[in-house]
């Protein structure tokens, strides 16, 4: 994915005029104190592994995702590595 100058925040956002981009955490700092005690995220709802999985990107780290469905794509698309398992 393409990095861009859109906005990461609702405040640059509302500067510019412009949404929030998706795949953005919208409140970084709650993010920062989360990491560092999550270690497995499991039975989220999509949007809630896409939202880790950009917020673990944009801070440098390399992310592996596993997935099941077609509702895990998105996430295995934006992470480094992607393992979609099936029967």
């Amino acid at each position: 994915m393409e990095d861009c100058d859109c906005p990461r925040n609702e405040e640059s956002a509302r500067l510019s005029n412009k949404n929030v981009r998706i795949d953005t955490i919208k409140n970084g700092e709650e993010f920062e104190k989360l990491i560092p005690t999550l270690r497995v995220l499991a039975r989220s709802r999509p949007e809630d592994k896409f939202a880790l999985v950009s917020g673990l990107i944009e801070r440098g780290n390399v992310v592996a995702v596993t997935g099941d469905g077609t509702n895990d794509a998105p996430a295995l698309k934006r992470a480094d590595v992607g393992l979609s398992m099936g029967i």
